[in-house]
């Protein structure tokens, strides 16, 4: 398995990976041009993709309620993250350093995602 950080799109170098920069809009010319991160290794992109989780601000979602959008303060929402975060597909699989195991899930895994799994375990 390749194990990188979340920042990696922002911070990696290396022969592993693969800049490659993209055009600047014409509606934006001064804009800095995008990078596109290729990896250079058997799955390509594949192996560099990653899906972020973040809960956001508590205060944010107090503040959503304050000015009357009823049902979205924190405490009103924390039930439904605490559910996305309990996924028993993942559970007992080791975590990476400093994260949980058991983070958003669907519950239902295809075959061949579990054959995948099961052999990248190997």
């Amino acid at each position: 398995a390749i194990h990188l950080p979340a920042t990696v799109y922002k911070t990696a170098t290396g022969n592993l990976l693969q800049r490659f920069e993209q055009e600047v809009t014409a509606g934006n010319p001064k804009a800095r041009p995008p990078t596109m991160v290729q990896a250079r290794v058997l799955g390509g992109g594949s192996s560099v993709n990653a899906m972020l989780y973040v809960r956001g601000i508590p205060s944010d979602y107090d503040g959503w309620a304050a000015n009357g959008a009823e049902g979205w303060s924190y405490a009103d929402v924390l039930p439904f993250f605490l559910k996305a975060e309990d996924n028993d597909t993942l559970a007992g699989l080791q975590p990476s350093p400093g994260q949980r195991a058991d983070m958003l899930g669907t519950g239902y895994v295809l075959r061949s995602a579990a054959r995948m799994r099961w052999a990248c375990q190997r």
